[in-house]
Formats: structure tokens, C-alpha cells, sequence
């Protein structure tokens, strides 16, 4: 039994919008506003917006088998992808062009893209089927098939969560996206995910001020290790941080806001125009002051700050890193009394 279109878009949690190609379904996480807003001088930004970070497929069957075919474009500066099928929470298959050996290099190797399909036996009985698609990569959906005759339903979460940041929220150096931090935090929250996350961004008020049809439950917010790097004043930092919590609370205005400071990171000397990296926070404190319902959250403390966490040892979070984070992230929005 293939799904069609409108039962594809059906079971997807994480898309704003979607665009029939010459591939397949496209899934989009932002909107053409929010896109046509990186034009021009940030072009760079549209294969990385383009990514399908925090889309999933969710859905309850009685399928014994599933078969899914897709599409992958490049999107990031690596060619390295995982798309990762779980069957009540347990992986049971992962569609991928990398060997296992091979997962986290992402800038060495040049790996193929284009087409690829997998068929995964899901044994007999009801379960609930997820299929977590690449975080790093362009996906195009070009079939997703169950046993003749079997049952189908939908699955969307109840509350939403909206996720803004840099590569890390992205997901970068983690191997599979089911690593990246987010996850853990749905878990908890009960949630799914709309991932505006792009790698290398920073606090861009007007991109905030973009609206679109989404009502999130929560807003996570975590950027400001690129605005130090990028040699801007604390004054432009703390101005744009500013421009980007009130935008946000504009658009959203009962969502609680959670801005997460920069994680460690091993560059961190020497100072740059802004100050020193620690110093961000403080920035970051002071832009939000008074933003209603905004929870600053300490992001330093997050992951043990050693260079094994890191899958560049530097910056980027490997899968033990994220899973800190994830965990300890929750532990955080616990005691907001969330």
C-alpha cells in the first residue's frame, strides 16, 4: 500500500510547507518569507535552511514490513547523511551512505547522494512508527509503502516546540538525528519539533520578526558562540538579542521563551571585539531582561566541558556530548517548574 501525497503530509511533524518535485515531496521548515529573507548577501544560508532538521514521520500501523524511498540533495558543507526508522521507540532500520565507521566525518570524506530506498520487516501487531529524517541533508520523499490492506493512522504530538539556533541545535557532528539535543526535550515535553536551526547563523531580529502559521507551546533559543566569533560589539550583540526575543514574543506572545547561552567551546581565546566568551552570557542576560515569560538557562554547565564530548574537539557536540545536553537541558526546564 504506497501513500499518497496527501497522506504523506499527513504524517509529517516538523514541515511548515511542502513543494511535488521532479524528485519527490520537499518538505520546507521555513517559510518562502522566511527563505526569500536570506537572499542576496546570505544566499549561503538557503541549502542549510533547506535541511530537513526535526521532520519526522509518525504514524500507528499494523504493517509487518515498510519500505521508503527518498531523495537526498546536499545542504550542508558535508555530504554524510542518517535517516533513522524506529518501531515504539526502538530503531529498527536507517537509510545512510556512510559505513559505520565513517559516521561523524563530515568535511573528509565526499559521500554519494541521490536516491535511496530501504525495506524494514516491523513483525506483527500494532506499533507506532517513526522515521526521523536527515537533519543535514535536503529530503525529498519520493515513496513510503506498507503491507496491503494494513492499518493506517496519523500520529501528531500535542504540544509544539519551536527550536531556534546555530549548527548545534542544528544537530552538527551528531551521527544520526535522532542524537541531536531537541529530541530529549520532546520526549519530555511531549512534543514535536520545528526546527529553524541553521549552521553558522546568528540573532537575526528580522528573521524573528517573520511569523509564520505555527502556534508553538515552547520556544527554545540558543545562538551567541557565532555572534562572538563574528567580531561583532557586545552593543550589536546585546541590540540584535534584543530585536530577536521581542520578535519572537511579538509573534508568540504565550509561548515560554528558553534562551540557552553558548556551550563551551575550546577556541575561546582570545577575546574578541565583543569580550571574552564567557562574557556572552552576560550579554545575553541583559538583552533578554524583561522580555515577559523568557528563562535565560546557563548553557556552560550543560556538557562536560572536554574536548571527547566534541566531534571537532573544539565546538560541535559528538553523540555523547548531545546526550548531555539533552538530558541536562531537561533537568533545567524541570526545575522552571516546567
Amino acid at each position: 500500500m504506497k501513500l499518497n501525497t496527501e497522506q504523506l503530509k499527513s504524517v509529517t511533524t516538523g514541515a511548515v510547507r511542502f513543494e511535488e518535485t521532479e524528485f519527490g515531496l520537499k518538505l520546507y521548515r521555513f517559510t518562502q518569507e522566511q527563505l526569500d529573507f536570506y537572499s542576496g548577501d546570505l544566499e549561503r544560508y538557503i541549502p542549510r535552511a533547506l535541511c530537513s532538521a526535526g521532520v519526522v514521520l509518525r504514524f500507528v500501523t499494523d504493517s509487518e514490513r515498510l519500505f521508503v524511498e527518498v531523495y537526498i540533495e546536499q545542504g550542508s558543507t558535508g555530504t554524510g547523511f542518517s535517516m533513522e526508522i524506529l518501531s515504539n521507540r526502538h530503531p529498527v532500520g536507517e537509510v545512510t551512505n556512510m559505513l559505520p565507521e565513517e559516521k561523524g566525518d563530515y568535511d573528509g570524506v565526499k559521500y554519494p547522494l541521490g536516491r535511496f530506498s530501504k525495506e524494514v520487516e516491523l513483525g506483527a501487531g500494532e506499533k507506532q512508527v517513526e522515521i526521523y529524517l536527515p537533519y543535514n541533508q535536503i529530503t525529498n520523499l519520493c515513496e513510503l509503502s506498507l503491507s496491503e490492506g494494513a492499518a493506517f493512522t496519523p500520529v501528531k504530538k500535542e504540544k509544539k516546540l519551536m527550536t531556534w539556533g546555530d549548527s548545534i541545535t542544528h544537530g552538527y557532528y551528531s551521527t544520526s538525528p535522532t542524537a541531536r539535543y531537541p529530541k530529549a526535550l520532546c520526549d519530555y515535553l511531549e512534543a514535536e519539533e520545528l526546527c529553524k536551526a541553521i549552521s553558522g547563523e546568528i540573532f537575526r531580529s528580522g528573521l524573528a520578526a517573520l511569523g509564520d502559521d505555527y502556534t508553538p507551546d515552547y520556544i527554545t533559543v540558543a545562538y551567541g558562540t557565532n555572534d562572538w566569533g563574528s567580531g561583532w560589539s557586545a552593543e550589536n550583540i546585546e541590540k540584535a538579542c534584543r530585536g530577536f526575543a521581542e520578535n519572537l514574543r511579538k509573534n508568540y506572545p504565550d509561548a515560554p521563551i528558553f534562551v540557552i547561552t553558548p556551550v563551551w567551546r575550546k577556541d575561546k581565546e582570545p577575546e574578541r571585539k565583543a569580550g571574552s566568551f564567557e562574557g556572552v552570557a552576560d550579554i545575553i542576560k541583559r538583552a533578554t531582561k524583561g522580555v515577559g515569560n523568557l528563562y535565560v538557562i546557563e548553557g556552560m554547565p550543560l556538557i562536560p566541558q572536554r574536548e571527547d564530548m566534541f566531534g571537532d574537539l573544539r565546538l560541535h557536540p559528538n553523540n555523547e556530548g548531545f546526550a548531555h545536553y539533552g538530558k541536562n537541558l531537561v533537568e533545567e526546564i524541570k526545575k522552571l517548574g516546567f
